[in-house]
């Protein structure tokens, strides 16, 4: 059985961690770009 706030959890840490990394490469394409 899988703990429900346990399976929250990662899931919120993996779309933060998703958002971060295509946040830097935004970052990093605008500085190519400009």
């Amino acid at each position: 059985i899988i703990d429900m706030k346990e399976s929250i959890t990662q899931f919120l840490e993996k779309e933060y961690y998703e958002t971060v990394r295509i946040h830097q490469l935004r970052q990093l394409f605008e500085r190519y770009l400009t």
